[in-house]
């Protein structure tokens, strides 16, 4: 993630992947209160892979004491000097020049920006032991979104610069443009993945293992495999009777809740671990979100293609099922 450091305070910036220096309330990120500053002065634009410094402004701007050719770009480095109009007023320097990063900001102004949380695509905060909220990218949608555990609420959209609420504090999102060579990768769907469950005999242990076109990924034994079982012998046991494809595997969240004897908020946490895991291990996935698929207080396993093993037998095989116990 790119930082700069205003060098007259010490106070570092992180760099927004279009990031606009001014005196215009609203139309900048870092808001410059002097008449010599114009309304929108400079801008730090991460382009073609590398930071790039253009100069928009009546008064100049000099990189490493150079004055810029007004509308030209100009790469950063490392240890650049980067000074708006001829003093040294507003001076900063170039600490940092990695690729734009997602990230949750503190939203009060005098907070250390040490404690910035960077983003991966899944996100269970403040930490995985004091599960409270959930924030994660739909790959599909191209949508970030923002789950309160503790309550029933549905999963809603959240957008650049909104504030989220962790742990009775606000944060603030600083997110970037997808835009990338990342997106030309394959993808692959769910319903190209064959997901095999190893379960002990006395159902206390559940290891998962994932096949993709490609690999074969590990999920070891972790408790909330037992969820995600639980759901595929359900999906299983109404394809053996005859339920149609679109019905098949609901299960309504309080009975669910009811035959794994835990209530409704520890299964949710349970299903974001399991999403994280699913997210973290398998990167080029689609619709990752779509491992457990929920409508109106029910959900079901969103695997197509599983087998399921108690000790050494084959209890069933999805989508030619057999009998599953």
């Amino acid at each position: 993630m790119a930082l700069i450091r205003i060098e007259s305070t010490q106070t570092p910036i992180y760099l927004k992947s279009y990031h606009r220096f001014g005196r215009l309330t609203g139309a900048v990120d870092t808001l410059l209160h002097s008449p010599a500053i114009s309304k929108v002065h400079a801008v730090i634009e991460w382009e073609n892979q590398q930071w790039q410094l253009r100069d928009q402004s009546k008064n100049g701007v000099w990189l490493n004491e150079h004055k810029l050719v007004k509308g030209e770009s100009y790469p950063l480095k490392p240890g650049d000097t980067i000074q708006l109009c001829n003093t040294r007023e507003h001076l900063y320097k170039v600490l940092d020049i990695d690729a734009p990063q997602n990230l949750l900001l503190p939203a009060t102004s005098d907070a250390p920006l040490e404690r910035a949380i960077f983003l991966s695509n899944y996100n269970l905060l403040p930490d995985e032991t004091n599960l409270q909220v959930a924030l994660y990218y739909n790959d599909l949608e191209q949508q970030w979104y923002y789950e309160d555990l503790r309550t029933q609420l549905a999963p809603r959209k959240v957008f650049n610069g909104e504030q989220i609420l962790v742990d009775a504090e606000n944060w603030r999102l600083q997110l970037f443009s997808r835009i990338d060579e990342t997106q030309l990768l394959e993808h692959h769907e769910i319903a190209q993945l064959a997901f095999r469950f190893d379960l002990s005999l006395d159902e206390e242990s559940t290891h998962l293992q994932l096949k993709t076109p490609e690999s074969q990924v590990d999920f070891k034994v972790r408790s909330h495999h037992y969820l995600t079982l639980h759901l595929a012998r359900e999906k299983a046991r109404h394809a053996n009777q005859g339920i149609d494809a679109e019905s098949q595997g609901w299960v309504d969240m309080e009975m669910l809740s009811r035959d794994l004897g835990m209530d409704t908020n520890h299964l949710n946490i349970l299903i974001h671990r399991a999403r994280k895991q699913f997210t973290d291990q398998v990167r080029q996935i689609d619709n990752a979100d779509r491992l457990f698929e929920r409508q109106n207080g029910k959900i079901r396993f969103g695997g197509e293609h599983f087998s399921i093993y108690k000790g050494a037998s084959l209890e069933c095989q999805f989508p030619q099922a057999l009998e599953c116990v």
